[in-house]
């Protein structure tokens, strides 16, 4: 299949396609060899400066006809277009110059070694050289000697191949293509040659041709996959497909965070791949989800989201096994498929933001009819092959985001360079690259919700607040999360550690810089890290590893954790708390990060990207000075969320010596699985291999396992049974590699065929996979089909379990409520299961057999819990293609399983039981304030991992559950694996009382826009009625309440955003009062410009607010501060009432200027009668002003410039600086005395400044300060 054959593109264009006499099926020709002297690249061409694309203009003596677009990939960096010309005719008998088209050349995004090979796509015209010959899958390749790999020619453009270069400094968005049904995933987008009254040349392709000039910015890349219909025997779904496109986009960088931003075209069956990969996407983990994150557009070009016509296609494949497939895209989709999943998609791109462009058909398409028996064309009738109200996506806006394009489906994407469909689609490109950020920061993946990770307590807030605002920035709270994770091994473990021949002890005294530590996954790699750092933290050099070199050192930790947040497990996180070590043990490591934190522009003060952190670690390593050598000691490299080639580098420049003694003498020490990317940069340095030491265990615990298998009838204690134990024993430790696990696993199975003779013990152990991924696809696909769906429910509850533990019971239920559409139904279904768990002993053993022995049960005296077997059975249950792997059958409906949506139906059910039901005994967190959060948590969880709202639930869900709400019974009590801050709420004044408000508190968007969109077919009237009607408190009310609370404590504020706005958008009532005090009151309660309150949760309050402000809320309401009262309380009770002031007085820098932007006073009073600049320079104030010295000084500007003024005692802002806060640690003028830049903007200030001669008792500012000066003196 040739890229630019015109009749063999587009939807049909398979059908038509003839293999070319010139390829030899099912056989690799090579091309015949070429002399020396022509094969070898000259070493000018290595020079990596040499990246960009040069285009060789075809020879105009050479006919336009259409010839095929071939790509050749491996090129060696640093290859020019020209010279490649030159070199291809070389090394190809019977290629002329004149014949050869290098239409691009850029680096190929999946090779990520420095610099990366390079991939071109270039057109050879007739007549072929006859050396050059494909093989049946249209490949041909060629050696060169003196490089490692060959050049490979090849015509199906399978993976991703990029079109154009782009220099990294303007480099803003990636572009990938994707194909659609039984098209060529190049030619599909190319135009045909015949187009009527086109003058330019043949082998025009827009992506590759124009695209790239009219955006330099953006690298263009197109996905290919195979999908032909006639005679295929392959069996790929689309959630193959998508976990393919999944696969891919990883494999070029697209779950890091130094990804760019990426949009998105997609035809036909494409647009069905990138829907359904949402949809993976949306489901799994922190990677997975920020893929999604970085996503701004979808372009759906003829995308069928309810059916095509595919009665002309059936016939074709009918009884083949992609029949299936094609039946998924009719119109009378059997299955439900293109509905759930067009419904899932609106949902996961709506709440991303995802802009979705729909493109549709205005022409009819020749449908293929088959001609003699095999032989299909495209002669039967046109017919609309899907329709405008298909193709137009939900989602898409009518007016601004769809647009016809008037040609039949396969031309639809067929632009030539005088397109004018192309200039509509440029439009919306502008528009993207309009509304991006002039310089996309480096976005942050989601850090899960608990209080441990987004609250800090005060004793740990005050002691950070004396640090310098520069370290602090590096600091994150998951920083030690990992190390306290990971299991203690016991104090007899890892004595090995002590003998020389480990080489440990031996490199901890000497200069050596690396040492590696190798194991396969689970062999315990990190309890001996974390083993390690034990002895080392109890006494430096116990025992075997003391150290006698006269040097100190200072060691430095990091955990990498491949299931944790962002931070913890990429370059940014090992970077911050290296430094944040570094800056904690040395005050002058300190001082360096404090000025480089102050000398960054613009930037938000604890949020650093990679290039910054690189950047100052650089610095640091140069101009610190310590009197230690530093040993780095890193766990589970391969859990780094990025290329095994970005870390090996970052420890190869790390560890390189130099004789400049300035300069941080670092050594490191890390552990690992042995990736090809390490064995091949550091298999000289020293180090173990984890295996070999562990081997004495794993030979005594099978040797004691073994005896007691055959020990059991029919073997017998013969010599033969003896003699297969001794073999048996040997076959598994010479396939053990160390890992535990794995030995444990087979000893399991083994154990079940106990009854078996010897002999067939042995047959079976050597049937057994010998990976641990292998394993466990194997334990897989030994459940039977019958049990498939109930072991997929059971597996998604425990791995998506949100609280601390997870008990037998618990899930015995809750796997009962995944099909209940309602509290209802889910009751009925526990009756049918009957209301009496099964005995404990008996689940245990079925539990264990129903999902392959992937989980297993705990018994505390407390409760028996369930948990995965291993943490690697948690990770491969979390993989995107872990549905298909398990759900083995053709019925999509049953994709629509979701743990948290599970979990949500049952903590909903399990509440709404009477409190004397016998579940109930016992439980101390059936209706409590802290378990109404964990809803909230589990909800929110859903609607995001799938797009769909629980509309048909919630609904169901009686309002005598939230008016029930009571009061935590044990506040220490942890229902999550972090417990909650203390939430310092009455029950009777919890503002979660209705369906609604909790939707607002979970923060479920599409549960409220449905329920306002069902409203509002009933009038208007109705809609205002659901959002206004009052039970305790009104819906405004609550929704304060709520974005104040999770600014101070969660920091999942940010979906609050867009509640407000929809919430604004559709008539809530903003000024209605709850005994005398507005809403907008409510949102100031407890509001403190915290140095600790991250960027992100700031943000988001602002934008909440902005919301508010511009519906009419006044900017100058007064606001009375207590701390630690629920402001609910305050607002009944007037002795609580703190002194007033307004938002102005608390705020800073955005927030400063949001409120005066609409329209605050910005010399309004408090209740003492100070205005905000007062506040803001240091006057006694009664509120908690945690402002930083920096923060002071830019909201001082803000006002300055706004017209503000002085208002106490006639001081003027010179005497207030001369008298006032002199001692106190957040004093700007000690702050000044540190910081000679913050001390000159200070002074310049002070020029602008409002000043006086003299205050009312008539002494200048020079008497203040003389006065403060003598003062001074005497003291």
């Amino acid at each position: 299949m040739f890229a630019d054959d015109s009749d063999t593109v587009g939807i049909f264009g398979t059908l038509l396609r003839s293999c070319p006499q010139r390829v030899v099926a099912n056989k690799i020709v090579q091309c015949k060899p070429v002399p020396q002297s022509c094969t070898t690249f000259p070493s000018s061409w290595h020079d990596p400066s040499i990246w960009k694309c040069e285009r060789i203009p075809c020879c105009l003596l050479m006919p336009q006809l259409e010839s095929p677009t071939y790509r050749l990939r491996r090129i060696p960096a640093g290859v020019s277009g020209l010279k490649l010309q030159r070199f291809l005719c070389q090394v190809i008998p019977g290629l002329d110059l004149q014949q050869l088209h290098i239409a691009s050349l850029a680096p190929t995004p999946d090779d990520h070694n420095k610099p990366p090979s390079q991939t071109a796509t270039l057109q050879i015209y007739e007549p072929l050289p006859p050396s050059l010959v494909f093989d049946g899958n249209g490949v041909c390749t060629f050696q060169i000697p003196g490089q490692r790999h060959p050049l490979i020619f090849d015509t199906h453009f399978l993976g991703i191949t990029p079109l154009n270069v782009v220099d990294s400094g303007e480099h803003d968005f990636d572009l990938i293509a994707v194909s659609g049904l039984a098209s060529h995933p190049f030619g599909s987008w190319k135009k045909h040659a015949s187009n009527p009254g086109s003058t330019s040349i043949a082998s025009f392709m827009w992506l590759r041709d124009q695209l790239p000039a009219d955006f330099p910015s953006i690298r263009v890349l197109v996905h290919g996959y195979d999908t032909k219909l006639l005679k295929s025997e392959s069996f790929q779904t689309i959630d193959d497909l998508a976990v393919s496109l999944i696969a891919q986009l990883r494999s070029i960088g697209k779950a890091q965070t130094s990804t760019k931003p990426l949009l998105i075209f997609a035809h036909s069956l494409g647009g069905i791949l990138v829907k359904r990969a949402f949809c993976l996407l949306a489901g799994c983990g922190d990677s997975e989800a920020f893929m999604l994150d970085r996503i701004r557009l979808v372009v759906l070009f003829g995308v069928p989201s309810a059916g095509m016509r595919m009665e002309y296609l059936l016939p074709m494949v009918d009884g083949q096994p992609n029949q299936y497939l094609v039946e998924c895209l009719s119109q009378h989709d059997p299955h439900g498929f293109l509905q759930t999943l067009n419904e899932s998609f609106y949902g996961i791109s709506r709440l991303r933001r995802i802009r979705l462009i729909s493109a549709y058909e205005t022409q009819r398409t020749r449908t293929a009819k088959e001609t003699s028996p095999g032989v299909w064309a495209r002669i039967g009738d046109p017919v609309v092959l899907v329709p405008p109200s298909s193709a137009i996506q939900k989602g898409s806006r009518n007016s601004e985001d769809v647009f016809p394009i008037d040609r039949d489906h396969s031309n639809m994407v067929k632009f030539t360079e005088d397109d004018v469909h192309y200039v509509t689609l440029k439009r919306f490109l502008h528009e993207v690259q309009d509304m991006a950020p002039s310089s996309e920061s480096m976005s942050k993946m989601p850090v899960k919700s608990s209080a441990l990770a987004t609250s800090i307590s005060a004793s740990e807030a005050g002691g950070r607040a004396a640090q310098q605002d520069g370290l602090q920035s590096l600091w994150f709270p998951e920083i030690q999360y990992r190390e306290k994770q990971i299991v203690t091994a016991h104090k007899r473990s890892y004595r090995w550690l002590s003998d020389p021949k480990t080489g440990l002890s031996n490199w901890l005294q000497s200069e050596s810089r690396l040492f590696w530590i190798q194991g396969k996954p689970g062999c315990g790699k990190s309890t001996l890290m974390k083993h390690l750092r034990n002895i080392i933290s109890l006494k430096e050099g116990t025992g075997g590893l003391r150290s006698t070199h006269v040097q100190r050192k200072e060691h430095l930790w990091f955990f990498f954790h491949a299931r944790g947040s962002y931070k913890q497990k990429s370059l940014e996180g090992l970077l911050r708390s290296i430094l944040y070590q570094l800056g904690s043990t040395y005050t002058t490591i300190a001082q360096v990060i404090e000025d480089q934190h102050k000398a960054r522009q613009n930037s938000v003060r604890d949020v650093w990207t990679d290039d910054e952190l690189l950047r100052l670690f650089d610095h640091v390593k140069r101009e610190a000075r310590v009197d230690r050598s530093l040993v780095l000691f890193l766990d589970a490299l391969d859990e780094f969320n990025g290329y095994p080639e970005t870390m090996a580098d970052f420890l190869s420049g790390l560890s390189t010596g130099s004789n400049d003694t300035s300069i941080l003498d670092i050594r490191i020490c890390f552990s690992s699985r042995p990736w090809d990317a390490f064995s091949e940069r550091f298999h000289m340095c020293s180090g173990f291999k984890l295996q070999d030491w562990t081997m004495p265990d794993i030979a005594h615990y099978t040797s004691t396992r073994l005896e007691q298998i055959l020990a059991a009838p029919p073997s017998s204690n013969s010599a033969s049974s003896r003699n297969i134990g001794v073999e048996m024993k040997a076959y598994i430790q010479s396939r053990a590699q160390g890992v535990f696990l794995w030995v444990t696993m087979v000893l399991n199975e083994l154990e079940k065929l106990a009854h078996r003779s010897p002999a067939l013990l042995y047959e079976q152990l050597t049937k057994l996979p010998t990976e641990l991924e292998e394993f466990y696809r194997f334990l897989i696909d030994r459940i039977s089909p019958k049990d498939q769906l109930e072991a997929f429910i059971l597996l998604e509850l425990v791995l998506h379990a949100l609280h601390k533990t997870t008990s037998l019971t618990e899930v015995f239920f809750a796997s009962k409520c995944s099909t209940g559409k309602t509290v209802e139904e889910c009751q009925q279904h526990w009756k049918s299961a009957g209301l009496e768990i099964p005995g404990k002993e008996r689940m245990d053993v079925h539990l264990k057999d129903l999902c392959g022995g992937m989980l297993e049960v705990v018994r505390t005296a407390e409760d028996t819990f369930v948990q995965f077997m291993h943490e690697t059975a948690r990770d491969f249950v979390g993989r995107p293609d872990f549905r298909q792997l398990i759900l083995r059958h053709n019925n999509p409906s049953q994709y629509r399983v979701n743990g948290h949506t599970t979990w949500t139906k049952y903590w909903f059910t399990y509440g709404n039981l009477d409190k004397c039901h016998a579940l109930k005994k016992g439980s101390q967190h059936c209706r409590s304030i802290a378990s109404v959060r964990m809803l909230c948590d589990y909800a929110y969880a859903a609607e995001h991992k799938t797009g769909e709202h629980l509309a048909v639930f919630l609904d169901s869900v009686p309002q005598s559950f939230f008016s029930g709400v009571k009061q935590d019974e044990d506040p220490d009590e942890e229902l999550y694996e972090e417990p909650y801050q203390e939430l310092n709420v009455e029950a009777d004044r919890f503002w979660i009382k209705t369906r609604l408000s909790f939707a607002v508190a979970a923060g479920l968007e599409l549960y409220i826009s449905h329920s306002l969109s069902i409203a509002a077919t009933k009038g208007q009237q109705v809609c205002s009625n659901l959002l206004n009607t009052s039970w305790d408190f009104p819906l405004a009310y609550s929704l304060c309440a709520e974005v104040q609370w999770r600014y101070l404590t969660e920091g999942q504020q940010s979906s609050l955003v867009a509640v407000t706005k929809l919430l604004v958008d559709n008539g809530l009532d903003l000024i209605a009062q709850v005994h005398g005090y507005m809403p907008i009151q409510v949102l100031f309660w407890n509001f403190l410009p915290c140095r600790w309150t991250s960027d992100v949760k700031l943000n988001a309050f602002i934008e909440v607010l902005d919301l508010l402000l511009a519906a009419g809320c006044d900017p100058d309401v007064q606001m009375s501060y207590v701390r630690s009262v629920n402001p609910l309380r305050v607002a009944e009770r007037s002795e609580l009432r703190g002194p007033s002031c307004r938002p102005l007085h608390v705020s800073t820098g955005k927030l400063c200027r949001t409120l005066l932007a609409h329209g605050a006073d910005v010399n309004a009073c408090d209740g003492c009668g100070h205005t905000p600049l007062d506040v803001c320079i240091g006057i006694k104030f009664d509120y908690y002003d945690t402002r930083l010295p920096g923060q002071a000084l830019e909201t001082a500007k803000i006002l300055i410039a706004a017209g503000a003024h002085l208002s106490w005692d006639g001081y003027t802002y010179l005497h207030n600086r001369c008298v006032w806060k002199p001692t106190s640690r957040l004093c700007m003028t000690e702050a000044f005395m540190k910081d000679h830049t913050l001390h000159e903007e200070f002074l310049e200030l002070i020029k602008t400044a409002p000043i006086l001669p003299a205050n009312k008792n008539a002494a200048t500012t020079l008497h203040s300060a003389w006065m403060k000066r003598l003062r001074e003196a005497q003291a």
